[in-house]
């Protein structure tokens, strides 16, 4: 059974993904912590007391980004695998 986010971590997880995807598209000097606000709702005082600002928001993304993408592969079972057939065994990710 999934665990039932509080309203304070859906918030979070809304800013961080709209401040990833504006990362991703304009750089860190492109974003800025209205635009994340703009796009995400929320207030400028949540940024700066969630994250410490824009770098911490930047960080949290990115990393929570990361741990996303990298997922998939803590299910696969690698016991008794060589890394050849480890990698050829790993599935693709988009």
């Amino acid at each position: 059974m999934a665990e039932k986010r509080t309203r304070g971590e859906a918030r979070n997880g809304k800013l961080q993904s709209v401040a990833a995807n504006l990362f991703l598209k304009g750089g860190y000097d492109g974003v800025t912590v209205d635009r994340v606000v703009e796009l995400a709702g929320g207030s400028k005082s949540t940024i700066y007391s969630e994250f410490g600002g824009k770098c911490g928001l930047f960080i949290s993304s990115i990393e929570t980004l990361c741990r996303e993408a990298n997922e998939p592969l803590t299910r696969i079972d690698y016991t008794g695998l060589d890394l050849e057939h480890s990698l050829k065994n790993s599935p693709s990710i988009s």
